[in-house]
């Protein structure tokens, strides 16, 4: 049975992994320390496991040594490698650390690099603007729809079996609200549009790290019957989460560029806040649709960058 120290191993890793380029900014830091607050559960303490990770008192080959089987050291390369690409495709030092790695975990040079060149293809996905001739929408009620169709799609991605499915999940952010800001006279490019998203206190990293440790939490607490106390056992989904939070971007997006972008920064994350809520209770109508989509969805479509939702 897989015990609480192969996961915790797991998310040492996957922090190490996030800051192995050294590029991580204070806000990024505070964000992923959040993250980790807010899946806070006893049996892990996943805030001591980023507090000895950003203080190095922990190191790479105990967090490997504790991995016992394949399978939990094949989900924990593909993990860092997930998020060295959290914010595009692996630079020298995230290569560096990740080939140190994969030879600590013990997996074979071919294998890991087809992990990464995966995840490089995904990562790097930037859906191409639409052409000037295409059709606008003929009204504003024809975003809210669209945006549904986001959030199922992005919800679908975290129910993939594949960890790099999710790096999908920001490139097709950035296309809803590309075509949101089109609609209102807006034409965007993806580095405007990443920055819109980061404003609202997002970012890949943070998205990936989240979703990671609920699936980790989700399965742990399966697998420990009432070993685990926290609300995530209790709480919602990876799915959900990414489904609210991809409609709460389109939302905050379709008032922001409606009112000429005239809103501030803190006024922003005030309204992400709120409706990200909302959000939650609007995934309970369309849960069933999210696992339906999941269920025609696989990672070559992924890659493919082709991936949308019309």
């Amino acid at each position: 049975m897989t015990t609480t120290s192969e996961y915790r191993a797991i998310v040492t890793i996957s922090l190490m992994a996030s800051f192995a380029d050294g590029a991580k900014n204070d806000r990024e830091r505070e964000k992923l320390a959040e993250v980790l607050n807010g899946l806070g559960a006893a049996d892990l303490n996943l805030s001591g496991v980023y507090h000895d990770v950003l203080m190095k008192k922990t190191n790479l080959e105990q967090a490997c040594a504790d991995l016992t089987t394949p399978e939990m050291r094949q989900l924990a390369y593909e993990m860092a490698v997930a998020m060295c690409d959290a914010d595009g495709s692996t630079g020298e030092a995230e290569r560096a650390f990740l080939n140190d790695l994969a030879a600590r975990l013990g997996l074979p040079q071919t294998a890991a690099v087809a992990v990464v060149a995966q995840a490089d293809a995904v990562a790097s996905i930037s859906p191409p603007p639409l052409p000037e001739t295409a059709a606008q929408p003929a009204s504003d009620a024809a975003i809210e729809p669209m945006i549904i169709r986001y959030s199922i799609l992005t919800g679908a991605l975290e129910l993939l079996p594949q960890s790099l499915a999710s790096l999908a999940i920001l490139p097709l952010q950035v296309k809803m609200v590309y075509r949101i800001g089109r609609h209102f006279g807006f034409t965007l490019d993806a580095g405007h549009i990443k920055e819109f998203i980061a404003t609202l206190g997002l970012g890949m990293t943070g998205q990936m790290l989240d979703g990671m440790a609920r699936k980790l939490l989700g399965g742990l607490a399966k697998k420990m019957a009432g070993g685990l106390v926290g609300n995530v056992a209790r709480g919602a989904t990876s799915a959900g989460v990414t489904f609210a939070t991809t409609w709460a971007i389109g939302q905050v997006a379709r008032q922001y560029y409606a009112s000429g972008r005239r809103f501030d920064t803190g006024q922003l994350r005030a309204l992400f806040g709120s409706l990200k809520t909302q959000g939650e209770k609007v995934y309970q109508q369309y849960a069933g649709d999210v696992q339906q989509r999941a269920g025609n969805l696989d990672l070559s479509q992924v890659m493919s960058g082709k991936l949308d939702a019309p």
